[in-house]
């Protein structure tokens, strides 16, 4: 999980339509022209390079537009959020042709498929339960059969909104920050291995090593009474990193 930034005065960059209720995600033929319409940006096809979309918190919506394939260079759109606060996410995601999709949720935190949304149908529906603020998740877009553009629409709304139905899948196991629910019914048999190569190539570095703390460690020559002085600098791998002589340094640079 990750530190939060502090909301802006519209919630989020994402900005908003409040919903009603829990469970009213419309069609994406409905009057949404007011939401925020975002579109994938390749490669994204790796757990390690997903599209960030950033913090989600209860009444945002947004819509992803995206082209995907089943076959070749673009098996997955893999698109990265964070939860303000436990959220539920409700989502449909529409073929724009015969084309079977299919959603999957990954939990970057364990590095595992949490399950999958795998309907015939379109759109395909689903919820993403989030435990606890703070927490990364991915939804991940693939094809069973057929390409196809799509528009993944999403609706965040705070977690108790869930409601009793929803209690079988938010018993996550321990340790886990994602759950998932509302499964459209006549699913396919269970695909999670199908998602193996989206999170098998290991995560990208949140940041390259930095230093931590640097400073001049002073050093007694126990022979000759003499005292001497070295630069260092401790990085965030916990290396120790030698900078020379400060006296030399010092010389170098004249009176």
């Amino acid at each position: 999980m990750k530190p939060l930034p502090s909301l802006p005065a519209t919630q989020s960059a994402l900005a908003l339509a409040a919903l009603a209720a829990a469970g009213c995600v419309h069609s994406h033929d409905d009057d949404h022209h007011h939401v925020p319409v975002l579109t994938e940006s390749e490669p994204n096809d790796e757990a390690c390079c997903a599209d960030d979309f950033g913090v989600l918190a209860p009444g945002d919506f947004l819509s992803i537009h995206g082209f995907i394939t089943d076959g070749g260079y673009d098996l997955y759109d893999g698109f990265a959020f964070t939860a303000w606060e436990p959220i539920s996410v409700e989502f449909q995601l529409f073929a724009e042709s015969g084309a079977d999709l299919d959603v999957c949720l990954f939990d970057p935190q364990l590095g595992i498929v949490v399950d999958c949304f795998e309907s015939p149908f379109n759109p395909e529906t689903g919820v993403a339960h989030v435990l606890a603020g703070g927490a990364d998740f991915h939804l991940v877009v693939n094809s069973f059969a057929g390409d196809s553009a799509y528009t993944l629409e999403l609706a965040v709304f705070p977690l108790y909104l869930a409601g009793a139905s929803a209690a079988p899948a938010l018993a996550a196991a321990p340790g886990a920050a994602l759950a998932a629910g509302g499964h459209a019914p006549a699913e396919k048999p269970d695909r999670r291995a199908d998602f193996d190569a989206y999170h098998t190539a290991p995560l990208a570095r949140s940041a390259e090593p930095f230093v931590l703390d640097a400073g001049e460690l002073y050093l007694l020559d126990l022979a000759s009474g003499d005292l001497g002085a070295a630069f260092f600098a401790q990085t965030s791998e916990g290396t120790l990193v030698w900078m020379g002589n400060p006296e030399e340094e010092r010389a170098a640079e004249g009176p």
